[in-house]
Order: C-alpha cells, then sequence, then structure tokens
C-alpha cells in the first residue's frame, strides 16, 4: 500500500557516546536543531531511533531520512 505515512512526531531519538545525554521527540519540522557545540573538538558517537507506537497504522515497510548538517562560523 503506498501513500501511508507515519509522522515523526512519533520517533524519538537517543545519543551515545559523545552525545549521550542528547535525547528527545522529533518535533514534525523540516529543521531542528538536536545539538550544539562551541569551540574546536571531536565527537563521537551514535544516534538510537524508536517509534513511540502509539499511532494505529497498517503493516508495511516504512521508510523516513534524517539528515545531519555540519554548520562552522
Amino acid at each position: 500500500i503506498s501513500g501511508l505515512t507515519i509522522s515523526f512526531t512519533h520517533v524519538s531519538y537517543q545519543g551515545t557516546g559523545n552525545f549521550s545525554g542528547v535525547s528527545g521527540i522529533f518535533n514534525g519540522t523540516a529543521s531542528q536543531q538536536i545539538f550544539q557545540m562551541n569551540g574546536s573538538g571531536v565527537r563521537q558517537g551514535t544516534f538510537r531511533y524508536t517509534y513511540d507506537n502509539t499511532a494505529i497504522v497498517v503493516p508495511g515497510i516504512y521508510a523516513g531520512q534524517v539528515t545531519y548538517t555540519l554548520a562552522v562560523p
């Protein structure tokens, strides 16, 4: 079945490694800042994404995309 969607507001994220303590739920906007650092340094870790399973949806395969952008002054 095509055309079915699950809002990203039903998806949470949690960081590990240098990103531990970074967690939340996507707000559904096209651009959301989830981490900011000042100064130089190396950051290593992963993000885990979890569907909150509160919406009733038909069985199927759903895909999503998260893009990370690095901005420097």
